[in-house]
């Protein structure tokens, strides 16, 4: 008898309406004095036609509630702290509608910790990501689409002639690719870093903040194949690839010093059969540019 009373006074079942009510939490960051935990949550909108974000912050050992730090009318997300852990930079899609698209773009924004409102860095027709802080706190690097050419037209006629053509994410290519930019924490312009016929990503400064290591697939048959390099750029643009153009590698790592940047590359144990094993495997590049070693 116990076991169907206990039955019956089990929750009913989830109902579309319920779904409105979910709340989503995403992308914790720590503070570097480990005291505090950032967050964003994720909420559906009162039209409940999208979703609307804000960031967070809780304290790490629990004593005190969580409080909301952005007001969460737009779609707030991705928070990074500044080094002295003094400011949080996130992206956000406040702002006005552009011609042609269904949302605004996510830029880039600056909020003191001890007050004021959020400053905007950047002002993009396109989604900045990818936010990564210099180690000196005055510049943050990221990632954004090429900007389009004014004489562009969305409904003119397209000629491909390349097997990728088109993405589950961005649709039909436009001929723009992802690029690593880096803005000034003081409201600077923003500067492009690399550039080039391939998609960057990833990027994650050296610890004397001279160069930044990122991923891109530069090879001359990346339309048909997976590889993913770690490349580092020195500030003033010369870059250079440090893995070996065959594997698939990312999440760049400096280490301490900034001698080697570490990187997790996927290899397929068995090449046999309708499902590889995949194994990870650290790998450490010499910043020099020789072939990595496995590290299991």
């Amino acid at each position: 008898m116990a076991r169907y009373a206990a039955l019956s006074s089990s929750p009913l079942p989830l109902s579309p309406e319920d779904l409105y009510e979910f709340r989503f939490l995403t992308d914790a960051q720590i503070s570097p004095d480990g005291a505090r935990v950032a967050y964003a949550v994720k909420t559906a909108n009162p039209k409940r036609d999208g979703y609307v974000g804000a960031i967070w912050l809780v304290p790490a050992d629990g004593t005190n509630a969580p409080a909301q730090i952005t007001a969460g009318i737009a779609h707030d997300s991705s928070p990074r702290w500044s080094p002295d852990g003094s400011e949080l930079a996130f992206t956000s899609d406040r702002g006005d509608v552009p011609k042609g698209r269904k949302r605004p773009p996510r830029n880039v924004f600056l909020l003191a910790l001890a007050g004021g409102e959020a400053r905007q860095l950047t002002h993009f027709g396109d989604d900045c990501s990818d936010l990564v802080w210099s180690p000196d706190a005055r510049s943050l690097a990221f990632v954004v689409r090429d900007p389009k050419d004014s004489t562009d037209e969305d409904d003119s006629v397209r000629v491909y002639d390349r097997a990728r053509y088109r993405s589950d994410e961005g649709g039909l290519a436009d001929g723009r690719h992802k690029h690593v930019w880096v803005v000034g924490a003081d409201g600077s312009a923003p500067r492009k870093l690399t550039d080039g016929d391939w998609d960057d990503g990833q990027p994650e400064f050296s610890p004397d903040g001279r160069e930044v290591a990122f991923v891109s697939n530069r090879t001359d048959q990346r339309d048909l194949n997976t590889v993913a390099d770690i490349h580092v750029v020195k500030l003033s643009g010369e870059t250079r690839r440090i893995t070996d153009g065959e594997g698939s590698y990312g999440n760049p790592s400096w280490s301490p010093t900034g001698p080697t940047a570490r990187s997790v590359r996927q290899l397929a144990t068995s090449i046999s059969g309708p499902s590889p094993k995949m194994a990870d495997r650290v790998r450490t590049s010499s910043k020099s540019g020789t072939a990595p070693s496995a590290r299991r």
